[in-house]
């Protein structure tokens, strides 16, 4: 891979900095699309207006009542995946 220095973060109000509040600073390498081709230009890869139209666009099925009527779902998901 490129030989750049990594950063992770691990504190939830940094992830919400670099993800939400100042998104158009921190771009998204183009080198995932290249290696993952079938993303295209997604939510995960896209940056800049791209990005922001894409998240305006999914963010009404992570409201509170979508997310209240997934639990179930999820709490079986979970349910199986600790089984295994």
């Amino acid at each position: 891979f490129v030989d750049r220095p990594l950063v992770y973060l691990t504190d939830i109000e940094l992830v919400k900095q670099v993800l939400v509040t100042n998104c158009y600073k921190y771009l998204r390498p183009s080198l995932v699309r290249l290696l993952i081709p079938s993303l295209g230009n997604s939510l995960l890869t896209s940056n800049g207006k791209d990005h922001a139209w894409l998240r305006k666009m999914i963010n009404p099925a992570f409201s509170y009542t979508n997310l209240k009527g997934m639990v179930p779902f999820m709490k079986t998901a979970t349910g199986d995946l600790v089984q295994v």
